[in-house]
């Protein structure tokens, strides 16, 4: 089925049967007898795109490129003490891995080959929407079968989450079965910690860790972050996202970007940011927190060395990097995010 460009979203997307087109990645409603589209697997959508990258420690599928090549901001800050980009996370440990790098390179490639032709364009958005919006129609459907877990089963089950990533080498070795005494006490105590947290969630009723495993399904498919490594190399690209973002009304996005000059001329040319978009503008210097100023839904972000801020600490970081319940990141109702040096 034809997806036209989401310059031509139509009203009738706010029909019940719109909005299901909507979700699949179509911008508009066909003129003749609706014909429910077929959904995109990952396989054909790694063919187009690329993949996605996940993690349990944060909800929802992530657009990582390679770092420095596809910032023009933070390849300067980089080689500037005292920047965020200085010891960038994302030039460091499974970043550097050869799969990785790889995998990067080729979402690179394809992205500069959407931006470089109009059909392979349409092509891109339309898969990259289409696949994101099957994703979440499943997991919703699926919710929807099994019911919500209860509040607490979703702690339990992020308590014993971050009991796990709180441990080091030797705390896991003791999760998976080792010996305690064979590890250091602040190990042991950790390790027998996360025991403890993973057995209390594993004596929940199967029914209930089956509602759990769905709602955690739902939320990766309704939240998504572009570039845990890279960011937004050109105009040219911006548009080719927010294209992305716009045919993905249901999902909520999170764009945090050193590029404020990039981000200011999409608004001048196109109007307000998206609705399901948040925009977090990164500080150029660690413990420096600039509060934001414009009334375009462009927020921000910092970096502290000292835990000290006028914003919002992430809370992460106390519960062993993971986010929780927490997705202050993807909406506006904190202005400024500071995260500790990493």
């Amino acid at each position: 089925m034809h997806c036209p460009s989401s310059t031509h979203i139509t009203a009738n997307c706010k029909s019940k049967q719109g909005n299901d087109y909507a979700l699949r990645g179509c911008y508009a409603l066909p003129s003749a007898k609706y014909v429910k589209p077929k959904p995109i697997s990952y396989i054909e959508f790694k063919r187009v795109c690329g993949s996605l990258t996940y993690t349990d420690k944060m909800p929802g599928g992530s657009f990582s490129l390679p770092a420095i090549v596809t910032c023009p901001i933070g390849a300067k800050l980089a080689g500037v003490a005292g920047t965020p980009c200085e010891n960038c996370y994302a030039l460091k440990g499974r970043y550097q891995m050869p799969n990785v790098r790889s995998a990067q390179a080729l979402r690179y490639t394809f992205v500069k080959r959407a931006i470089a032709s109009t059909a392979y364009r349409d092509r891109w958005v339309s898969t990259f929407a289409g696949y994101l919006n099957g994703q979440l129609i499943k997991a919703r459907a699926r919710v929807a079968k099994l019911g919500k877990p209860d509040k607490q089963s979703m702690d339990l089950y992020h308590a014993a989450l971050a009991a796990k990533f709180r441990c080091g080498a030797g705390g896991l070795r003791i999760l998976k079965g080792g010996a305690p005494i064979k590890e250091i006490p602040e190990q042991r105590e950790l390790g027998l910690s996360a025991i403890q947290a993973k057995e209390t969630f594993d004596a929940l009723p199967p029914i209930e860790k089956k509602r759990v495993k769905a709602a955690l399904a739902y939320d990766k498919a309704k939240y998504f972050r572009w570039h845990d490594a890279g960011d937004v190399f050109s105009y040219d690209y911006m548009v080719l996202l927010m294209d992305v973002i716009k045919a993905t009304p249901n999902l909520q996005h999170w764009l945090p970007t050193q590029e404020r000059a990039t981000v200011k001329r999409w608004i001048k040319e196109h109007g307000p940011l998206p609705f399901n978009l948040t925009v977090r503008i990164s500080s150029p210097r660690v413990d420096v927190h600039p509060m934001p100023k414009s009334n375009d839904n462009v927020l921000a972000s910092s970096v502290s060395s000292t835990g000290e801020t006028p914003g919002a600490v992430c809370p992460a970081y106390t519960r062993g990097g993971i986010c929780g319940d927490c997705r202050s990141c993807w909406h506006n109702e904190k202005p400024l995010i500071t995260y500790p040096v990493h």
